[in-house]
């Protein structure tokens, strides 16, 4: 037989297989359409998640055991619990790496190093509207072949008879049967594609994408991730280059200048951010703090680069006891110096209040000194940097796993109201505009602020008790909205009913100030 006849029942399975994974991504895309179009976010991005892990064992094989299923299943059970406490670019964040990582352990995919694994989760989840149209491609390309236009023309001509008579009796029993007249004259077919909602059309073609590498689990070969020579190559460089110039004598020489500009540095902090030592004429505790926080982080950035392609496995200086030592003692200094970044901006807050990016930076600022603890565990037990890695994603996870969780709106209003106007080092007044744009999380907190007789003025109590009920009456409207429910939300809805029915009365005047 020829080529293009043979070719036939291998497209015919390909056709079958694609058809079903396309048939679930357009149904996964018709529950996101009843869930998110338009609609409040909340717990229907659990539901959703539920919906499309379920999809997975149907639409692809599962080469797990029961007990690994099980455990995976746990994993994304416990992912998608910081999405029933409240739906945030972190809690979602949380859930669709949970949905991943169960898709990819349950089809048997995810293997290799931890570098290939996480490769794999973000392919998992960026490379679907990549791999649907490597597909349609694929089908276009095998629809031009002569085995595949016969199969075609083959089909036409199957459904041509059915189609023609199908229509010559539609139009008849339209004629014989009113019901089926109207229903008819309902399918305004003109009027349909004028009103095309577009948007619509954009946000099923956009589901579609990202769920097709869920319903169709495709990735790349693990070992291309270390095979590939635009892996190895770049890495080869890079390990030379380190070679040639970072040498034993080189390090040695970098790590003395390094350790007594560090302790320059540090002693400078521990005389005025620890020990209280009065600053200079002209220069403010605000300003000190304002211009070292950010720097000092960089800087410890770059030395733990430095550290990690210093003393990589197997070089001269790694071996090197004094080398090791004098890392030590740097590395220690860059934690030192991350404490005092820590202090640094605890100092700037007192003075200009709280927001999320400066919480973002005490976060970040505990990470670095978590990752720069790693390096020396690292050096001292003579690990690889695949541990490193590792151990680094871990707590870099763990830390927003357990952050996804926290009501950061609640934390940052509720610190500036308790401070706004007592400390010593403050120069402004409550924002309340800031705490407006906060939104109903920060409800609690503006009620703790109206509550205090002595805490605000009055300018600041009626802006708080404006935005109070704003954010009251947006909270209420979000949560009609089943798919907007979330646990946080309903305890604040709670805790509004509460407030409604006691109504508590204003203090007296006499507490304000003016």
């Amino acid at each position: 037989m020829r080529h293009g006849v043979t070719s036939m029942p291998g497209f015919g399975r390909a056709r079958r297989g694609i058809g079903l994974s396309l048939f679930l991504a357009c149904l996964a895309a018709a529950v996101a359409d009843l869930l998110f179009y338009r609609h409040a976010l909340g717990i229907s991005a659990v539901v959703f998640c539920v919906f499309l892990a379920g999809f997975v064992p149907i639409a692809n094989p599962i080469r797990v055991s029961v007990r690994t299923h099980l455990a995976v299943t746990a994993i994304l059970l416990a992912s998608l619990l910081p999405l029933v406490e409240h739906f945030s670019p972190l809690s979602l964040a949380s859930g669709v790496v949970g949905l991943s990582i169960y898709t990819l352990v349950v089809t048997g995919v995810l293997s290799g190093n931890v570098i290939e694994r996480a490769a794999a989760v973000v392919w998992q989840l960026l490379g679907g509207p990549v791999q649907l149209w490597a597909v349609i491609a694929k089908l276009h390309w095998l629809g031009r072949r002569k085995g595949a236009s016969a199969f075609a023309r083959g089909r036409l001509k199957e459904w041509a008879v059915p189609i023609f008579l199908g229509t010559i009796f539609l139009l008849l029993f339209r004629s014989a049967n009113p019901l089926i007249e109207q229903w008819l004259a309902k399918l305004d077919v003109w009027r349909s594609i004028v009103e095309l909602d577009f948007a619509r059309i954009a946000f099923w073609a956009i589901a579609v994408g990202m769920v097709w590498s869920f319903v169709r689990v495709r990735l790349r070969p693990r070992s291309s991730w270390t095979s590939d020579p635009v892996w190895v190559a770049p890495g080869a460089i890079a390990g030379e280059a380190a070679e040639h110039v970072l040498g034993a004598n080189a390090v040695l020489r970098s790590l003395v200048v390094f350790n007594f500009l560090f302790a320059v540095q540090s002693g400078f902090d521990i005389a005025y951010l620890w020990a209280g030592a009065r600053l200079p004429a002209g220069m403010t505790y605000a300003s000190y703090a304002h211009r070292g926080a950010y720097p000092l982080i960089v800087t410890a950035l770059l030395a733990a680069a430095f550290v990690l392609i210093a003393l990589r496995p197997g070089s001269d200086a790694e071996r090197s006891p004094l080398l090791r030592g004098l890392v030590y003692l740097w590395t220690g200094q860059n934690v030192l110096l991350v404490i005092s970044s820590v202090l640094r901006l605890n100092v700037y807050v007192e003075v200009y209040s709280l927001t999320y990016w400066r919480i973002a930076a005490f976060i970040w600022m505990c990470l670095v000194a978590a990752g720069l603890i790693l390096i020396l565990a690292r050096i001292a037990l003579g690990r690889s940097s695949l541990w490193l890695i590792s151990r680094t994603l871990a707590v870099a996870a763990a830390t927003l796993y357990v952050c996804a969780y926290v009501n950061f709106a609640h934390v940052v209003a509720a610190y500036n109201v308790s401070h706004s106007g007592r400390s010593s080092r403050a120069l402004q007044s409550l924002d309340t505009s800031y705490l407006c744009d906060l939104g109903p999380d920060a409800m609690r907190a503006m009620g703790m602020g109206i509550a205090d007789a002595t805490g605000l003025n009055i300018l600041e109590r009626s802006a708080l008790e404006h935005c109070l009920r704003d954010s009251a009456s947006r909270h209420r409207l979000h949560m009609q909205d089943w798919r907007g429910w979330s646990f946080r939300g309903w305890r604040l809805m709670q805790y509004l009913d509460v407030r409604e029915r006691t109504k508590p009365e204003a203090p007296a005047p006499s507490g304000w100030r003016y």
